[in-house]
C-alpha cells in the first residue's frame, strides 16, 4: 500500500468520525435542546421512571402514560400527584430529557424545598407520532380529554396516591397548557389547581379544529367561557398560576385569561417573564413552577369568602419593585466594578513603572512587580472588580452592564486623580457628568433581569465573532487587534451570562457546560489581543475601540439571545440608544485622562498648575520627539532651582568618581578644541588665495 493511499484512507477515516461526532451531537441537541444536564445533589438516591400500559376505552386501543416516582419513594405512603401534559408537537420525556424535570424534583425534596410527589406524563400523541397534534381534546382526531381521565383514574388505583381533588393538580406547555386549563375547569372536582405555561387560551382552526364551528371553538377556548363558571368554582374552589414570555405572540391575553379566572372566583396568580414561545423560557421556570405545585398541593384552595370576595393575584406594584430594584442594583455593580478594573490596571502601571526600571527583562519585571505593594494591591483591586462583573451579569441585562463597564471610565479616573493627587480638567469633567446623566436614563422604561438563553443563536454568534476576531488579533494593526479584542470580550460576556442563566436550575453544575470553556478561552484571547494593540499603537485608540465593540456586541448578544429589550416604547427605545451613542462617544475623552494617569503625566496650564490643556495636545510628544509640550520647558526654566543641600556621607564615593568622569571629559572636550583651531587657522590661510581666483573668474 502506497503513502498516498495511506493518507487518503486516513483522511477518509478522520471525516467519517467527524460525521459520527456531528450526527451525535445533533442527536443529542435535538433531544435536549442544548442545555447542560441537570446534575443530582451529592450522596442522592434518585427516583426512578415507569412506563405503564393500559387500555384505553376512550381510544379503543392500547394505550400508554410515563410516571416519575421521587426519590425516598415509599409505597406505604401516600403522595399527591402533578399531571404534565406536553405541548403540540412534542411528547411525555420532553420534560426529562429538555428540562431534567425528575432530577430537580430530587434535589428540592433533598434540600426540604418541596414536599415529595408523584409526576405524570400522559401521552397526547396521535398514534404515536412526535409531530401530531390532538389539543388533549374531544375531537375527531381522538377523544384525549376522556383519555386524560382514564389515566387519572389508572394512577388511582396503581399507585400510592392521595385520590382527592386537592391532592391533584394538572399543567403543561404551550398547547398542553391549553388543555391542562380546559381539563380542571370542566372537571373541578377532580382538580383543584392548574398551571399553565405559555397558553394560548383560545383555540384555532387549525389541526383538529380546522373544520370546527365557532361555538366548538368558543366550547374549548377557556378565555370565553371562564368567567362564567362561578357557580362551578363556588362549589369546588381553584387555584391557577398562569405565566408566558413577553416576546411570545400566543400569550397576549394572558391578563384578561386571569382576570376572567379572578371573576370566576379562581385564586390566580400570574406573570410575564423575558422570552418567547419556546424551551429557553420553560426550561428556566421548571424549578419555580415545581415550587409553586408543592405549596398549591401542600395547601388547599381557599373559598372566595375566606378570601373576603376579593380574588388573589401577584401584586404588580410589588413585582415591578423588586424587578426594578434588582435592575438597578445589578447595573451599579457593573459601574462599580468596571471602575475598581480600571483603577487595578492604573494602579499596577504606576507600580510596576516604579519597582521596574525601562528595559528590564520578563522575570526582573516579574519579581519588581510581586515587591511593589502599589502593584499588588492594584492586582488585588481589578480581581474584585472582576468578580464583580460577573455578578452584575448575572443578574441585570448583558447589554446594559456593558454599557456601564464602558462609563465605568467615569468613576475610575476621577477616583484615580483623588488617589494620585492630581486634578482633572474641566474637559474631563464635563464627560463624567454626561456620562453620568447617559447612565442614569439607561434603567428607566426597562424591566427586570432576563432569566432564559437561545442556546443555537449564542453557538452561531460565538463561532463568527471568534473566526472574525482570531485572525485580525494576530495578524491586524493595532487598531484591528484592539477590535478583535472587542469581540472576544463580548463572546466572553455572552458566555458568562448563559452559565449564569443556567445556574438558576442546574445549579453548580451550570460550570460545567460549554460556555465555562468559551468564556475562559474568549477572555484570553481578548487579553492577549489588547495587550497587542496597546503594545503596536496608540493606548487611547485602544481602550475605546475594544469599549466600543464590546458594549456593541454585548448589546447584540443581549438583544438577539438573551431576549433583551431597550424599552417596551418607541419613545424610549430611542432614549436608550442615544444615551448608548453619547457613553462610547466620551469614552475617548476619559481613556486619554487614564492614559496620561497610568504614564503619570501632568498637563500645565501655563501658571505652573498641573490640569491645563497644552497647545500640541494632551499627552501627545512633540514632532522633534522630545516627548514634552513646549509650555512645560517654558516653566522648567522659568522654576527656580531648589537650593543645594550637603550629600550625605555614603554618596561622597560616588560624588568623587563622577567627578574624576567628569575631568576625563573635559580633557578629552579640550584635545577636540585645539584640533578643531588648528583646522580652522589652516582654512583661513587658504581661503584669500580662492576669494582671488574666483573674483578673477568672474572678471
Amino acid at each position: 500500500m502506497t503513502a498516498r493511499r495511506i493518507y487518503v484512507l486516513l483522511g477518509l477515516s478522520w471525516i467519517a468520525i467527524g460525521l459520527l461526532g456531528t450526527h451525535s451531537y445533533l442527536q443529542d441537541y435535538a433531544q435536549h435542546r442544548g442545555f447542560p444536564p441537570v446534575q443530582p445533589v451529592p450522596g442522592l438516591r434518585v427516583g426512578q421512571i415507569q412506563w405503564v400500559h393500559f387500555f384505553s376505552a376512550a381510544l379503543r386501543r392500547e394505550a400508554d402514560y410515563m410516571v416519575y416516582l421521587p426519590t425516598g419513594y415509599n409505597p406505604e405512603r401516600r403522595y399527591p400527584v402533578f399531571y404534565l401534559l406536553h405541548g403540540m408537537p412534542g411528547r411525555p420525556e420532553d420534560f426529562v430529557t429538555i428540562t431534567g424535570i425528575n432530577v430537580r424534583l430530587d434535589n428540592l425534596i433533598s434540600r426540604r424545598q418541596i414536599e415529595p410527589m408523584i409526576l405524570v406524563f400522559p401521552d397526547g400523541r396521535v398514534k404515536g407520532s412526535t409531530l401530531s397534534d390532538s389539543e388533549w381534546a374531544n375531537t375527531p382526531t381522538g377523544p384525549y380529554e376522556d383519555y386524560v381521565l382514564e389515566v387519572v383514574a389508572d394512577v388511582d388505583a396503581r399507585f400510592p396516591v392521595i385520590a382527592d381533588r386537592n391532592a391533584r393538580l394538572i399543567g403543561g406547555y404551550s398547547s398542553g397548557s391549553l388543555g391542562a386549563l380546559n381539563i380542571a375547569l370542566q372537571h373541578p372536582d377532580l382538580f383543584a389547581s392548574v398551571q399553565a405555561w405559555s397558553g394560548p387560551f383560545v383555540e384555532s382552526k387549525t389541526g383538529p379544529f380546522a373544520h370546527a364551528s365557532r361555538a366548538e371553538i368558543e366550547a374549548w377556548s377557556p378565555l370565553y367561557y371562564a368567567a362564567g363558571l362561578g357557580t362551578e368554582i363556588a362549589r369546588y374552589p381553584m387555584q391557577a398560576f398562569l405565566y408566558g414570555g413577553r416576546q411570545d405572540g400566543w400569550s397576549w391575553p394572558l391578563p384578561q385569561m386571569a382576570a376572567a379566572l379572578a371573576h370566576a372566583g379562581v385564586s390566580v396568580q400570574w406573570a410575564f417573564y423575558p422570552g418567547g414561545h419556546d424551551w429557553q423560557l420553560w426550561e428556566a421556570h421548571v424549578s419555580q413552577m415545581l415550587v409553586i405545585a408543592s405549596r398549591y398541593l401542600s395547601h388547599p384552595p381557599p373559598t372566595l369568602a375566606a378570601r373576603g370576595g376579593v380574588a388573589d393575584g401577584i401584586d404588580p406594584l410589588k413585582a415591578i419593585r423588586g424587578g426594578w430594584l434588582r435592575l438597578v442594583g445589578g447595573l451599579l455593580l457593573a459601574l462599580a466594578s468596571a471602575a475598581a478594573i480600571n483603577l487595578g490596571f492604573l494602579l499596577q502601571s504606576r507600580g510596576l513603572r516604579a519597582a521596574a526600571p525601562a528595559g528590564s527583562g520578563s522575570w526582573l519585571t516579574l519579581r519588581a512587580a510581586f515587591r511593589s505593594r502599589l502593584w499588588l494591591v492594584g492586582q488585588g483591586v481589578g480581581w474584585f472588580g472582576f468578580a464583580a462583573q460577573v455578578i452584575a451579569v448575572a443578574i441585570a441585562p448583558l447589554s446594559l452592564v456593558e454599557a456601564f463597564a464602558a462609563g465605568g471610565l467615569a468613576l475610575s479616573v476621577p477616583l484615580a486623580a483623588a488617589v494620585l493627587d492630581r486634578p482633572i480638567d474641566r474637559r474631563e469633567a464635563v464627560a463624567v457628568l454626561v456620562i453620568a446623566a447617559a447612565l442614569a436614563s439607561l434603567p428607566l422604561g426597562l424591566a427586570g433581569a432576563n432569566d432564559h438563553t437561545r442556546s443555537a443563536t449564542l453557538v452561531a454568534a460565538a463561532i463568527a465573532l471568534s473566526v472574525l476576531a482570531l485572525p485580525a488579533g494576530l495578524l491586524g494593526s493595532a487598531s484591528v487587534r484592539a477590535i478583535a479584542a472587542g469581540l472576544l470580550y463580548g463572546v466572553a460576556d455572552g458566555a458568562i451570562k448563559a452559565i449564569s442563566v443556567h445556574w438558576s436550575g442546574a445549579g453548580a453544575a451550570a460550570l460545567l457546560s460549554v460556555w465555562t470553556g468559551v468564556a475562559v478561552l474568549a477572555t484570553f484571547g481578548g487579553f492577549l489581543a489588547f495587550q497587542a494593540a496597546l503594545k503596536a499603537g496608540s493606548a487611547i485608540a485602544a481602550i475605546s475601540l475594544m469599549t466600543a465593540l464590546t458594549t456593541l456586541v454585548a448589546l447584540a448578544l443581549g438583544l438577539a439571545v438573551f431576549g433583551e429589550s431597550l424599552g417596551r416604547d418607541p419613545a424610549v427605545v430611542v432614549v436608550h440608544a442615544l444615551a448608548l451613542l453619547v457613553v462610547l462617544m466620551s469614552v475617548p475623552v476619559l481613556a486619554a485622562a487614564h492614559t496620561e494617569l497610568a504614564e503619570d503625566r501632568k498637563q500645565s496650564d501655563g501658571t505652573g498648575r498641573s490640569g491645563g490643556q497644552p497647545s500640541s495636545g494632551r499627552g501627545l510628544p512633540r514632532a522633534d520627539g522630545s516627548g514634552e509640550c513646549a509650555s512645560n520647558r517654558e516653566q522648567q526654566r522659568l522654576e527656580p532651582r531648589p537650593r543645594a543641600r550637603a550629600p550625605a556621607p555614603e554618596h561622597l564615593a560616588e560624588a568623587e568618581v563622577a567627578g574624576q568622569r567628569i575631568g576625563s571629559l573635559r580633557s578629552e572636550e579640550e584635545q577636540d578644541q585645539g584640533s578643531q583651531r588648528a583646522n580652522h587657522g589652516a582654512l583661513r590661510a587658504s581661503y584669500p588665495r580662492q576669494r582671488q581666483t574666483g573674483d578673477g573668474a568672474r572678471g
